[in-house]
């Protein structure tokens, strides 16, 4: 039987990570700054204890760490600046102190035999000046711009160099997707597009859709890192963990293709570049598979979100009609 900590454990990954561990042998307990009585409610029908805390009570983490034999530190700032212009200073040191000063802390609180799973992000490489295609582990240097990747990568290398010898992994991650019911985060990309289409709104491609992305189901990445946790193979390594790279306008087409009518119009704003692909060719052959894929994600989240108000009413009103009047 493990100790299993699940930081940040109530979130849009960390509910997808519960489920594969509903009703385990393992003791598994989530920490979570929020309160959220659904999600509180099915980690206890799942057998999994929930503590409402924040990793940066020090104390805390001290008490909860100390028995733990697996970590995964998913705790952290999401709804966060995608370009510079929606900054602001007090955004900013909370999103550097919850993510960097609030992961020392769960690291250095972290038992010696202890292993770790961290979740960083392709966004470490928004600097790069062009468009750069199969970023590998190592064939590319980060460069973090803005406030939530400069932290995902301060604490990537404090794993690296200053946790003596911790076990970790550090999963780099591409854009998430897929339906996650009230644990979902609507502020991403293939999210929004597909409520745009189911709800007959038009999707806006910014300066022509050409941005290019690296994207993965979000039940891929609880599985990516169920596997890499207890695959006692892999220790001090990083992976990427993404399965398809395609543009924004690819996307948008893709909703065209399940929803006909969906409007697509092109808009001159600015993204902050042109993107870039992260490749994941290291997890694969490690013999790890992804389950899911963006179209199939696409059509279910279009199909439950899709409510076509015309038909419900005609529908409707034909039924009272006939009921009262008979056929006319």
């Amino acid at each position: 039987m493990k100790n299993i900590l699940i930081t940040g454990g109530a979130g849009y990954i960390g509910t997808q990570l519960c489920k594969l561990y509903k009703n385990t042998k393992d003791n598994v307990i989530v920490i979570d700054n929020r309160f959220l009585p659904e999600r509180v409610k099915k980690l206890k029908e799942w057998g999994i204890k929930y503590i409402q805390g924040d990793i940066l009570d020090e104390q805390l983490m001290k008490d909860v760490l100390k028995k733990t034999d697996f970590c995964y530190h998913l705790a952290g700032i999401t709804d966060v600046p995608y370009v510079k212009n929606e900054a602001n200073d007090e955004l900013n040191k909370k999103i550097i102190e919850v993510g960097t000063k609030g992961s020392e802390i769960v690291i250095n609180n972290l038992p010696k035999h202890a292993k770790i799973l961290f979740p960083s992000t392709h966004v470490i490489f928004e600097g790069l000046k062009e468009t750069t295609f199969n970023i590998t582990e190592n064939n590319t240097e980060p460069c973090p711009v803005l406030s939530y990747s400069v932290s995902k990568y301060d604490t990537e290398q404090y794993l690296h160099y200053y946790s003596g010898n911790t076990n970790y992994i550090i999963c780099r991650l591409g854009s998430n997707y897929g339906y996650g019911g009230d644990s979902m985060r609507m502020n991403l990309m293939v999210h929004i597009f597909a409520k745009m289409s189911a709800q007959n709104k038009q999707i806006k491609l910014f300066s022509g859709g050409k941005q290019w992305k690296s994207l993965v189901d979000v039940r891929d990445v609880a599985k990516g890192f169920k596997f890499l946790m207890e695959n006692e193979n892999y220790n001090r390594e990083i992976f990427n963990l993404s399965n398809e790279n395609m543009t924004v306008k690819d996307v948008a087409m893709l909703c065209k293709e399940i929803k006909p009518n969906t409007d697509i119009i092109i808009t001159e704003d600015e993204v902050p570049n042109e993107g870039y692909t992260i490749s994941s060719l290291k997890l694969l052959d490690t013999g790890f598979k992804f389950k899911f894929d963006i179209e199939s994600s696409l059509r279910e989240m279009i199909n439950c979100w899709d409510f076509d108000f015309k038909d419900i009413v005609e529908r409707e009103y034909g039924y009272f009609w006939e009921k009262e009047h008979g056929h006319q």
